[in-house]
């Protein structure tokens, strides 16, 4: 490739074997054609990273990388450090987009010199799709609600690549769920030049699989995403300016505790289910609710010092 191309599509893949066909035939049939796609094969135990070489021997556009399992966040940061293109998109390797996307951001981004713009998107439910509407009348509104906790995820923003060069923005190593919301939020505060498209070019598969890189749940996600929150607040701290974000970052800390009170309780359910079948034969049935009003004050003040913090 000589020039380097306008758009950079970066797709992690892990075992993703049997949605990537779907995912990468939609990145390389783009009306847009100025593109490199990057494939990052991250430890793949499924036929995924054959499937990579062979779509990079079936179109000079894709780049491949094989490495070790690294996790998401690692391999983002990698993408981004490999990418020449003048803007960024991300594509989850079971996501794909519409024919016209791409040529629909770059010519926004283009005509309004824009370095990020967000848009909305189809989540695909298998059976059903529904779109999600994500617009919002000034770039304040766009950051309180990615800040607050509405989809400050990196594949719903089309991003000009030197904004994380310039800022010194990357993507966090040691965590693999909000690690996207510390980035997509330290990109919109780094920058007027954002907006929001009425596109819904981004199909998102929220089916889970037991492979999908980004959508597990639990406590340790749920664990990650409080330490997201935890820089993002240490982030606006630091700057006076940043003051007015504190209210929608309120509420993504209480969205936090109500996952962490929820998780906890199913971690202690599912493991004294049996014990405290057991336990209450040999005591008063009025002591019961006692024991799960205690459970839930102690569970509270978990929350409530995440909250105070």
């Amino acid at each position: 490739m000589g020039n380097n191309p306008k758009v950079s599509v970066i797709i992690p893949v892990y075992n993703a074997q049997r949605h990537l066909e779907k995912c990468v035939n939609s990145v390389i049939n783009q009306s847009f054609d100025d593109l490199e796609v990057i494939l990052i094969n991250d430890g793949s135990a499924d036929s995924s990273g054959q499937m990579c070489d062979e779509f990079a021997g079936r179109d000079k556009r894709i780049r491949v990388f094989h490495q070790s399992n690294k996790g998401i966040s690692y391999t983002r940061q990698f993408a981004i450090d490999n990418a020449t293109g003048d803007y960024i998109q991300f594509v989850d390797s079971d996501d794909w987009i519409e024919a016209n996307t791409l040529a629909e951001l770059y010519g926004y981004a283009a005509k309004n010199d824009l370095d990020v713009i967000g848009s909305n998107f189809v989540m695909d439910l298998g059976s059903k799709n529904k779109n999600i509407i994500c617009q919002y009348p000034t770039p304040d509104k766009f950051r309180e609600a990615v800040i607050s906790n509405e989809w400050g995820v990196v594949w719903k923003h089309f991003m000009r690549r030197n904004l994380f060069s310039e800022n010194g923005i990357s993507f966090p190593s040691g965590i693999n769920h909000g690690e996207d919301y510390i980035v997509c939020v330290k990109l919109l505060l780094a920058t007027n030049k954002i907006a929001t498209l009425n596109l819904f070019g981004y199909h998102y598969n929220y089916i889970p699989t037991d492979t999908s890189l980004t959508r597990n749940s639990g406590i340790k996600s749920t664990l990650d995403q409080i330490y997201a929150t935890s820089v993002v607040e240490e982030f606006i701290d630091s700057n006076p300016a940043f003051a007015r974000y504190k209210a929608a970052l309120t509420k993504r800390k209480l969205y936090c505790s109500q996952n962490l009170i929820t998780d906890s309780s199913n971690i202690i359910f599912k493991h004294l289910r049996l014990k405290l079948a057991s336990a209450l034969k040999f005591v008063s049935l009025r002591s019961v609710p006692a024991f799960f009003v205690l459970m839930a004050a102690k569970l509270k003040m978990i929350a409530d010092s995440f909250l105070k913090s």
